[in-house]
């Protein structure tokens, strides 16, 4: 006889799984890392066009 599987603890570990890594990466910085390298990218992206319109 096969046991059934308890599809309701596979789906409650699951969202453990993906809860624990949104908590690490918010933790360790990474989200703010990101946003600061996209503001980064912008500011040289303006100061960039800013010298094209100027020459």
């Amino acid at each position: 006889m096969k046991k059934k599987r308890n599809w309701f603890l596979r789906l409650l570990f699951v969202l453990f799984i993906v809860f624990l890594g949104l908590y690490i990466a918010s933790v360790s910085g990474y989200y703010e890392t990101q946003v600061g390298n996209k503001v980064a990218l912008t500011e040289e992206a303006i100061r960039d066009f800013e010298n094209d319109v100027l020459e």
